[in-house]
């Protein structure tokens, strides 16, 4: 059962380098942002930020963003998409965590810290990490992922 789990969380796994915590990032300045995402090994998709979603009470998921967003042809809310992933892996023993966030949240001291410190990642046996790049000069936002494999053996 456990490799169910593994094949279905991890389809779109990817490796991530080493965070800086004291990395500065102005959270006004979204071409920072979107390069910080893209040194530091998530994976990009294109994106258009719909609307606001409405908050959704989910375990073991933290969505900072609240967007509903337009991909691939289909307008999706990003805990929606994870919330499967996220119980299945909790039902097999898993510590798992997802967690979203959209540019604003850089200027959250507490959220900006997360993500620094690549979502306090060793807190947990596996995450996913999204994040909804808004595009200050256009609709053609960006949908950041990357997924933190499985620790078996902590």
């Amino acid at each position: 059962m456990k490799n169910t789990f593994l094949l279905s969380f991890f389809l779109l796994l990817t490796m991530g380098q080493a965070f800086s915590q004291s990395e500065d990032i102005d959270c006004n300045d979204a071409q920072a942002i979107k390069q910080y995402f893209l040194k530091n090994g998530f994976e990009s998709s294109p994106a258009t930020i719909v609307s606001i979603a409405d908050a959704v009470d989910a375990n073991g998921i933290m969505d900072h963003a609240q967007l509903v967003i337009l991909h691939k042809g289909a307008n999706v809310n990003m805990v929606n998409v994870f919330q499967d992933n996220v119980k299945a892996g909790a039902s097999e023993g898993f510590n798992a965590v997802a967690i979203v966030t959209k540019n604003e949240n850089f200027c959250n001291k507490e959220i900006k810290r997360l993500i620094l410190n690549d979502f306090d990642k060793d807190k947990y046996d596996t995450s996913v990490n999204a994040h909804i790049w808004d595009n200050p000069n256009s609709t053609e936002d960006l949908l950041f992922v990357r997924y933190n494999p499985i620790k078996i053996n902590k």
